[in-house]
């Protein structure tokens, strides 16, 4: 039971996320994808705008039910599976470390999916690979002003692919544990 309730939680999560990737590469709102995504989270998000106000391009009703829906998820996993409650303030910390690394994650394999379809000749026509490349080009294009084609290969791929798993290591990984620690209580 604990294992599929992490599951839903985790798969409306990853759901909230492209929402908000998709909101922030201002992707295609008519892209198949897109409208998919945009149904399936439209109901929260819209209770969400009329609460948070949409300042400056931060998404705001988009972050914070994410951050709740991953806080309400580890309170429930660990009423369920432990028996007791986080502390609020190292329950912040987890889910601020658990949706770094999802988010970094999710790039990470973007960024695979890409390279893998440009060995292939697929048609840049079909829309979940023009919704992949509205994604991934954001990133992949800072890398590649950055780093020239050495020898005609472009290698800014594999860049991005190392420095998100190093942002994961570095970043993500001790936030989460430093949120599991204060959440159970745990002392260094």
């Amino acid at each position: 039971m604990v294992v599929t309730i992490s599951v839903l939680f985790n798969l409306y999560i990853f759901i909230l996320i492209a929402r908000l990737i998709i909101n922030i590469v201002h992707a295609d709102y008519f892209n198949p994808a897109c409208k998919f995504i945009y149904k399936l989270t439209q109901p929260l998000i819209a209770l969400a705008q009329k609460v948070l106000p949409e300042k400056d391009n931060m998404h705001l009703a988009v972050i914070i039910p994410l951050f709740l829906i991953e806080i309400i998820k580890i309170y429930l996993l660990l009423l369920l599976s432990a028996g007791s409650f986080a502390n609020i303030f190292g329950a912040f910390f987890w889910a601020f470390g658990e949706l770094a690394r999802f988010v970094l994650d999710i790039f990470f394999y973007l960024v695979i999916i890409r390279i893998l379809l440009s060995w292939i000749a697929i048609s840049t026509h079909n829309s979940y690979t023009v919704l992949l490349i509205q994604v991934t080009e954001p990133i992949l294009l800072v890398a590649r002003q950055k780093i020239p084609p050495l020898g005609g290969i472009d290698l800014s791929a594999l860049v991005v692919l190392l420095l998100l798993k190093a942002s994961v290591i570095i970043i993500a990984n001790p936030l989460l544990n430093l949120g599991i620690r204060f959440a159970l209580g745990l002392h260094f």
